[in-house]
């Protein structure tokens, strides 16, 4: 059998040849992708412009959140200088002190021993307690003070006086142990004691409050001194073991108390941190969920 020259029969087509569209066709179909191309750009468009709103929703509330965050953990130093070359706002009939305010406090102190910018607490002629308290009547929390405290306060000895106008009558006139004179602070939430701090003299040192001072509403500082000791005593007449000063018997004076409160922002209200803390997660997830669609 004779073989074709060309090496075999030729292979037919499987497909066959696509009808030609029409030019009607053909202009449709241009119309309908020119549409869905136009409808996807407005549909991201629109996807940004939300995504852009909520950025900047987020990013003012965290602003916001910083803000009053900052205006609740404002520092304060109440200098109690505004007395000085001032007159009293008023003054406290039971114990005839007088009302100054500083840096939005209100506190007592006495004229005899204002001396410039501190409270002055003395036995002889002054206050022996002061009020510190904010005139908005909102909550402080107290860290630190300036203290400063001397006592003339003596104690003759525990056996008989030896011989008057000896030199060993004024030895044993101060021979016993006195106890010293102390100044407490007690921190007070409506008139309730919540936190009490007791110190002695000292040259000028600042006292940390502990935490327990945190949130009160006002400070009550308080000279102690033994109700047992006599003022303006002469020691010559004295019995054995017997409190006495030569005047008075001392003086502490309290200065720059730093403490945390919105009193100098008045017109911000605070918000309660936990709730701050609340509200700056929730921008941060808020800002995450937006990129996380930005990519996807």
């Amino acid at each position: 059998m004779q073989k074709p020259m060309n090496g075999g029969p030729k292979e037919q087509s499987t497909t066959a040849d696509a009808p030609k569209k029409t030019l009607t066709e053909t202009r449709n179909e241009v119309e309908l992708r020119v549409k869905l191309t136009t409808w996807s750009n407005i549909r991201l468009s629109q996807v940004l412009l939300k995504g852009d709103w909520m950025r900047s929703v987020i990013r003012a509330l965290m602003f916001l959140t910083l803000i009053a965050s900052a205006s609740h953990a404002s520092p304060v130093t109440v200098t109690f200088d505004s007395a000085f070359n001032n007159p009293p706002i008023g003054n406290n009939p039971i114990t005839n002190a007088e009302i100054g305010v500083s840096q939005g406090f209100l506190y007592e102190y006495s004229t005899v021993y204002l001396n410039g910018a501190y409270i002055g607490l003395h036995d002889d002629g002054g206050i022996l307690s002061s009020f510190i308290k904010p005139v908005n009547g909102l909550p402080f929390t107290p860290h630190s003070v300036d203290v400063f405290g001397y006592s003339l306060l003596n104690k003759t000895g525990p056996g008989a006086a030896p011989y008057r106008n000896s030199a060993e009558l004024a030895a044993w006139s101060t021979s016993g142990s006195a106890p010293l004179p102390t100044l407490t602070f007690q921190g007070m939430v409506n008139g309730t004691t919540t936190a009490t701090q007791t110190v002695g003299p000292m040259a000028w040192s600042t006292i940390n409050f502990s935490k327990a001072f945190a949130a009160i509403d006002s400070l009550l500082v308080s000279l102690n001194i033994h109700p047992d000791a006599l003022q303006y005593a002469d020691y010559t007449e004295l019995g054995r073991n017997r409190l006495w000063c030569a005047e008075w018997c001392a003086e502490f004076q309290i200065d720059n108390l730093v403490l945390t409160s919105n009193v100098t922002s008045p017109s911000i209200s605070p918000v309660p941190l936990p709730a701050s803390a609340l509200f700056l997660i929730a921008a941060l997830m808020g800002l995450g969920l937006v990129k996380a669609r930005s990519r996807a």
